[in-house]
């Protein structure tokens, strides 16, 4: 049932047409149902975020990425860009959604979420499965990049993730005043500090296994000579010269 609300500013209207394609009108249905669209909403958005943080991690091995796409479609194209403007695409309309979300909720509205955003979000974490698997089995070496580029960046993710649920802590103090069984106020509240206090003491944990290399005194020498196939005015990459010619000067690493 669909019943006009008394009192409808213009930002919520624009608000509730975007997320529920209701500009005027206020649901009334089952707020289970909603909460749980909600739910998959952030669920599908952490997805994608994951998503974009594996498809920018293997950046630096495009390159295999790009010649498998050659042989395959037979069209040389940069294919590993294109991937990373997708997942940039369909990370940014699941964000922006849960931010419509959170909307709702600040202003105690009912998401009601339009079937088209159900569509899309089930599309995307369709794509976002789909490429895991994909890299999974057709580029499993990949998962070592993967590993290293979150040695460096893992620190930042953790300080994204603090403040992303201390953000949250204004949505944990408004569901405690709007509860009223005790019940549920203690397992709210318990919840979220129980998170919290993981979130704060994981580095504690995690440091022995995944050591930033910031953090370690075990960086092996830097390399002195560097050889390196790009460099066409010796001589050609597809040569035997060009491949033999590193270690003729003595190359440390090619």
């Amino acid at each position: 049932m669909i019943t006009k609300s008394p009192c409808d500013l213009p930002g919520l209207s624009c608000i509730r047409c975007l997320y529920s394609c209701h500009c005027n009108q206020r649901d009334t249905t089952s707020k289970k149902c909603n909460n749980c669209w909600c739910s998959f909403v952030a669920c599908v958005c952490l997805f994608s975020v994951l998503g974009l943080y594996f498809v920018w991690s293997i950046q630096n091995e495009s390159h295999n990425f790009n010649e498998y796409a050659f042989r395959f479609i037979g069209v040389w194209f940069n294919w590993s860009v294109a991937v990373l403007v997708v997942f940039i695409i369909l990370t940014s309309y699941s964000s922006v959604l849960l931010l419509l979300a959170f909307c709702h909720l600040a202003a105690h509205e009912q998401m009601n979420l339009h079937w088209i955003h159900k569509v899309l979000l089930f599309l995307t974490a369709v794509i976002v499965s789909l490429f895991i698997i994909y890299l999974d089995l057709k580029f499993s070496e990949q998962w070592n990049t993967i590993y290293i580029s979150l040695k460096v960046t893992a620190p930042f993710i953790h300080i994204g993730v603090v403040l992303g649920f201390s953000f949250l802590a204004w949505l944990v103090t408004d569901t405690y005043y709007r509860t009223k069984k005790i019940v549920l106020k203690i397992i709210v509240v318990d919840a979220y500090l129980a998170v919290m206090v993981v979130l704060y003491l994981i580095p504690l944990v995690l440091t022995r296994h995944i050591v930033p290399p910031c953090l370690t005194n075990k960086i092996p020498p830097k390399p002195l000579i560097v050889g390196h196939r790009g460099a066409p005015m010796v001589a050609k990459e597809t040569v035997g010269e060009n491949l033999a010619l590193p270690f003729v000067e003595c190359a440390e690493v090619f």
